[in-house]
């Protein structure tokens, strides 16, 4: 398990976003982002950010519910 969303949406070709307990998928993500990635170009790319900050919000909505 990764604590870094910048990594987990780097490495992935799709994230899953799982709500504590009782955990339950709130989300899966595609990364459409190719499979030979630039760290630096890959960190600027408006579909990186995109994604990252959603992954960021549903994480941010599971915690504000404990």
């Amino acid at each position: 398990m990764t604590h870094s969303v910048a990594e987990a949406v780097f490495l992935a070709n799709r994230v899953v976003v799982m709500s504590p307990r009782p955990g339950r998928i709130l989300e899966t993500l595609d990364v459409p982002l190719g499979t030979n990635r630039d760290y630096g170009e890959t960190m600027e790319n408006p579909e990186f950010v995109k994604i990252a900050a959603r992954v960021r919000d549903l994480l941010g909505a599971t915690h504000a519910a404990d």
